[in-house]
């Protein structure tokens, strides 16, 4: 298991795409679900809020910064494999969407070409329900590994975007959160295996 690193006073400009916002008070970049889970515990066993970021897209935060713990989600890892005359990518929820749909794309796969240039991180996909030009990634999506803080348990499987949760508190942490923190299975839907 890798250590876990936490940082304080991390300034949280340069990780948006607005880049403005002040310092979190500490700062955990996850690079494996072991550490999401060391750093979900520490917030609790410290009553701390948390936050968790992904690509830092449609994100401002205050001049003042986070009081709490900022959970940024960089776990890598992108697989392609042929499955029930399909082409499945499994990739991993800190990687770079707009990455993905170009390596996609480059193996000549239909159904996310239409999201090119939409910035942000692969899990955060499933959250917002990311689409372009008629293409929603709820339409390529087969199954997500989501991480619930609410019970604190990892969860993999198939997914109704408009049963995903987000509970936010008084103060803006997240207390139960769904989303795919270790890798979304993007199914491409219209081409065939290669």
């Amino acid at each position: 298991m890798l250590p876990m690193h936490i940082q304080e006073n991390v300034l949280l400009a340069p990780m948006t795409t607005f880049n403005i916002g002040g310092p979190a008070r500490y700062f955990v970049e996850a690079e494996n679900i072991d550490n999401v889970c060391r750093a979900v515990e520490y917030t609790e066993s410290r009553s701390l809020p948390l936050f968790v970021l992904g690509g830092g897209s449609n994100l401002v935060i205050s001049d003042s910064g986070w009081p709490g713990l900022v959970l940024k989600i960089a776990i890598k890892g992108f697989d392609r494999r042929s499955q029930s005359g399909k082409t499945l990518f499994e990739v991993g929820a800190g990687d770079d969407w707009d990455n993905f749909v170009f390596r996609a794309v480059s193996s000549n796969c239909a159904g996310v070409e239409c999201m090119s240039g939409i910035p942000g991180s692969v899990g955060a996909t499933p959250v917002q329900n990311v689409g372009a030009y008629g293409q929603e990634v709820g339409e390529t999506i087969d199954s997500v590994q989501v991480f619930d803080l609410k019970i604190v348990e990892l969860i993999r499987g198939h997914i109704d975007l408009g049963a995903l949760i987000v509970d936010q508190s008084e103060h803006g942490a997240l207390r139960q959160f769904r989303r795919g923190f270790a890798r979304v299975d993007i199914v491409d839907r219209d081409a065939d295996v290669m």
